[in-house]
């Protein structure tokens, strides 16, 4: 149970950190880079859970 729960908390936590350490030029580079690092994560993250929804009906 701590590893679906870690997944689910590090993911966008792990997406904006990677968006604020991206080098955006222009006004408002990293607010777009963390903007950009958490949809990426929260894409990662519905698919993880698409996943694991279709694993837990197909693996009874």
């Amino acid at each position: 149970m701590l590893v679906p729960v870690l997944v689910l908390v590090g993911l966008p936590v792990l997406g904006t950190l990677i968006g604020t350490f991206l080098r955006f030029r222009g006004p408002g580079g990293r607010f777009f880079g963390i903007a950009l690092g958490v949809f990426f994560a929260g894409v990662s993250l519905m698919a993880l859970l698409a996943y694991w929804f279709y694993y837990s009906i197909t693996h009874i």
